[in-house]
């Protein structure tokens, strides 16, 4: 299989992970998925098809993918969010941002009594 075809694979497995809305998975997992040798494999099949306009890359302040795109944007695709708990109650949930330290419940009382 040549370079072409892995790139071809890489997008049509993201653009469907995002049509089932599934999160993005490590580079370590779609390398597993797609048979390929290890994660630097990825990132360059990325990073081809980025050039080659197939998809839009999104990147953390760290250099990390946050998100994958189409060019027209008809699709994208995120990393997971991990769990964290409330600072209030305790009770695990998946913050919408990094900055995100009540869960929706704690976060509505705490607006409403200051």
């Amino acid at each position: 299989m040549d370079h072409g075809d892995r790139v071809e694979r890489l997008v049509m497995l993201i653009r469907r992970l995002a049509q089932a809305r599934q999160p993005l998975p490590t580079s370590e997992a779609l390398a597993t998925t797609l048979g390929l040798p290890g994660r630097e494999t990825v990132y360059r099949l990325m990073a081809s098809a980025t050039d080659r306009g197939l998809i839009v890359v999104h990147r953390r302040g760290d250099g990390r993918v946050c998100a994958v795109e189409a060019p027209d944007g008809r699709w994208r695709v995120t990393r997971a969010v991990p769990q964290r708990a409330c600072l209030r109650c305790r009770r695990p949930f998946a913050p919408a941002h990094r900055v995100n330290f009540l869960c929706l419940e704690c976060g509505a009382f705490a607006a409403r009594h200051g």
